[in-house]
């Protein structure tokens, strides 16, 4: 349908795989699961040199964003890359715009 461009085919479809990957498992699985975490990273490879820590929940965090901001392309035809954009889209939902 040409909504997306290659590279955000190829984030859609890592992040198919990773739901897909958690919802199958017959193992708890968490961020604690290297390759889990692995897998997060490369959807957030983008900002993770701008990510101070590399806790669990800041990966868990900075992926659940990201995935917003593939939904917010997605739906408005926007781009929100590199960490510049992601603060400035993060403030305008944190004032409610």
């Amino acid at each position: 349908m040409g909504i997306v461009d290659k590279p955000y085919r190829k984030l859609i479809d890592l992040v198919r795989e990773i739901r897909n990957a958690c919802a199958h498992s017959r193992q708890p699985i968490s961020l604690q699961v290297p390759e889990l975490q692995e897998a997060c990273k490369a959807v957030i490879s983008d900002i993770w040199p701008d990510i101070k820590d590399h806790d669990p929940k800041t990966i868990r965090m900075a992926f659940v964003m990201k995935c917003t901001f593939i939904q917010h392309y997605i739906l408005h035809g926007e781009k929100l890359e590199g960490r510049d954009a992601h603060l400035a889209h993060w403030e305008k939902l944190k004032r409610g715009e």
